[in-house]
């Protein structure tokens, strides 16, 4: 038998067995897509110099001599330029505790 015979012949009849036709499977149907997310934003923090100035100090009212109390006892730092110091969270807390006990 040629291959032309074969296409289009019945191979059960030909092999004498009975073939049961199963249903085609469906075809696998597309997903919906969702929209992206979006990635959140993050707020930026208000950009401020990392250092605080003697005068900064002394408009936010806190004397010279409590800056210096604070500076001996390495509760602030001198950023090595006269009367600019480092800008820290506990620096700021310093400051804020002070006003506050006022």
């Amino acid at each position: 038998m040629s291959d032309e015979t074969l296409a289009g012949a019945d191979l059960g009849e030909m092999f004498g067995i009975e073939l049961e036709t199963a249903p085609a499977a469906p075809l696998p149907q597309r997903a919906k897509r969702r929209a992206a997310t979006k990635a959140p934003t993050l707020r930026k923090k208000p950009v401020r110099d990392p250092w605080i100035t003697a005068q900064e100090l002394r408009e936010r009212t806190v004397p010279q001599a409590v800056v210096q109390a604070w500076l001996r006892k390495g509760l602030m730092t001198h950023s090595g330029e006269r009367g600019v110091y480092v800008r820290t969270a506990e620096s700021e807390a310093l400051v804020e505790e002070y006003l506050a006990a006022r």
